[in-house]
């Protein structure tokens, strides 16, 4: 299982080498908990096109953060948040 941890560290590796990362997919990495650190990743990148965070076990709340930072972001183009249970029902 994947924690908020490991997410912190992945964040920091992109962050401090300026990648210029236009596709990222962290597809089955049983993400099960809020996506605070990618949305800072999502907001300070000028280059990631595509994302996938796919089939994670990601719920509702998880992505509260997240969207707000999409709601700004101006160079993703595709998302891919299949297999993830976005609604509340």
């Amino acid at each position: 299982q994947t924690t908020p941890n490991v997410m912190r560290e992945l964040h920091k590796i992109l962050a401090q080498n300026e990648m210029m990362l236009r596709t990222l997919a962290l597809v089955q990495m049983n993400i099960n908990f809020p996506l605070n650190d990618m949305a800072i990743f999502v907001e300070n990148n000028q280059y990631l096109q595509n994302l996938d965070l796919s089939a994670n076990n990601l719920l509702p709340l998880h992505f509260i953060n997240f969207f707000k930072v999409l709601a700004f972001n101006k160079t993703l183009r595709c998302l891919n948040l299949s297999w993830n249970k976005i609604l509340d029902q």
